[in-house]
């Protein structure tokens, strides 16, 4: 039996991709390893965003060439978003791949697996595929999308749109509907990817030239999947999209969010329910009305702001103000009280001045923002800001960088502090590594590999389960605590 090793790099919403496309493998009989060594096949699955993202990419994709010298690999396969973006150069300068896929070929992985092996799928295969996109049809229909709107599954519309501004492909939408994911995150938590692409048009970003235009997919397909996934042990589901607080726009005429969250806190075993990638534009009073009367809906809000200078925001297109920014801000603290706010910034923006970044450090220290990532502008090809003038040099950004960290460090660091003698709920992820860790796990404040954790230094828990923990201890990164109670 023939193994393969997929590596996956970037964000959660490439992270599906990867599951899909190791979901797909292991049904047809591959057999997945974690030692690339071992592979006869190794897929790389790119991240292509900004900069150093291609270039940890490109420095996978090398050493993985490697193993066809010195292993038994006998296939490289480069897939993502920076096969998507750099395709043609990709395959001109990259001879040690045997294959350069971009997102649509997500659903034919195992066709391309096939041919490089010198195998010929079975017709059983072919046909259970066929029967999982009936199902997915039929569960779209049931949905009440009407019958003269060309199925988001497909992406027929989009790819036509998008073929006439150079694309030519998409991901496709049929994905995740029965199960067929090979999860590389904990048994019980899952990302649910709601919608692809984007229409934002930030002047920074590369995203809309890599996934095209926004398309969310069917609430009835979403639920499908999100059932599929809590029989089989998941309890936390993390929504992900380009941008969350848009899905259903273009599927049904309005924002549909809100619903689509009612509808999943229904499942009876799923206990979390994360919000991520929400743009501050979009979300509105009704979103947060669910948040608040919505038990399972974890208190705590993924909000990218970017920037509070007017001037820079505008530069961004970001279609908010810095006012609309602190307005909405109050409107969620005060509309679902004890909720964590993550946001993430750019510094170095082009035409970012000391003043400019004197106004966000203020603004940061006013706002106290429970969670807080920061990156320093990327130039990337094809956007607008790329020709900006005001480029910012990178000794500024970094010293830019270095110095708003530190200040969230110690907002952070307070927080923290003032936990200790508090309990808190905890979702255990795994056991602890060292002495004295016995378990791993995240407060409702804590979204999985960007935020901090939850140390467990006593008491008896498994993976996946809920615990109280009394807080013994912190710093600015992590809680520490032992457990009291499990909840039932």
């Amino acid at each position: 039996m023939e193994t393969i090793h997929l590596i996956s790099l970037g964000c959660p919403k490439n992270l599906v991709d990867s599951e899909r496309m190791l979901g797909l493998l292991e049904r047809s009989g591959y057999a997945l390893t974690e030692e690339a060594e071992e592979a006869d096949v190794v897929i790389v699955n790119t991240c292509g965003f900004i900069a150093p993202a291609k270039e940890e990419s490109l420095s996978v994709i090398f050493e993985a060439a490697r193993l066809k010298e010195e292993g038994r690999c006998r296939a490289l396969i480069v897939a993502g978003c920076l096969s998507q973006r750099y395709g043609d150069t990709l395959r001109r300068e990259l001879p040690e791949a045997d294959a350069i896929l971009g997102l649509s070929d997500v659903e034919r992985i195992v066709a391309h697996c096939d041919r490089l092996l010198g195998h010929r799928r079975s017709k059983g295969f072919t046909a259970e595929c066929a029967a999982e996109k009936g199902q997915v049809k039929a569960a779209v229909e049931k949905s009440g999308v009407g019958s003269s709107q060309p199925l988001p599954f497909s992406a027929t519309s989009a790819v036509s749109a998008v073929k006439t501004k150079g694309f030519s492909s998409l991901p496709s939408e049929a994905i995740c509907s029965n199960g067929a994911r090979h999860l590389l995150t904990p048994k019980h938590s899952a990302y649910l990817r709601i919608a692809d692409g984007c229409d934002n048009h930030c002047s920074y970003c590369a995203i809309p030239l890599i996934r095209g235009p926004y398309r969310s997919r069917p609430e009835a397909a979403l639920i499908a999947e999100a059932r599929a996934l809590c029989e089989q042990g998941v309890r936390e589901l993390n929504l992900i999209a380009q941008d969350t607080t848009r899905y259903g726009e273009d599927l049904y005429g309005e924002p549909r969010l809100s619903g689509l969250i009612d509808a999943l806190s229904k499942l009876d075993d799923l206990c979390w329910i994360r919000l991520l990638y929400t743009h501050p534009a979009h979300f509105s009073q009704d979103l947060i009305g669910c948040i608040a009367r919505n038990e399972k809906v974890c208190r705590y809000v993924d909000l990218p702001i970017q920037h509070i200078s007017d001037p820079l925001l505008r530069a961004m297109n970001r279609k908010v103000t810095g006012d609309d920014i602190r307005n909405l801000m109050q409107r969620l603290r005060s509309g679902v009280p004890g909720i964590a706010l993550r946001t993430s910034l750019i510094v170095g923006f082009p035409g970012e001045t000391d003043a400019h970044f004197e106004e966000l450090l203020d603004f940061v220290a006013e706002a106290r923002f429970e969670r807080l990532g920061a990156f320093t502008y990327s130039r990337e090809e094809d956007t607008p800001a790329f020709a900006f003038d005001d480029q910012v040099p990178e000794e500024v950004k970094r010293e830019r960088l270095d110095r708003l960290m530190m200040l969230q460090q110690e907002i952070t660091a307070e927080r923290h502090e003032s936990l200790i003698g508090t309990r808190v709920q905890v979702l255990v992820d795994r056991p602890g590594d060292q002495a004295p860790i016995r378990w791993v796990g995240r407060a409702a404040w804590d979204a999985p590999d960007v935020d901090g954790q939850v140390l467990i230094t006593q008491g008896d828990a498994l993976p996946g389960d809920f615990v109280s923990v009394a807080i013994t201890d912190a710093d600015a990164y992590d809680l520490w605590g032992t457990i009291e109670s499990e909840k039932v």
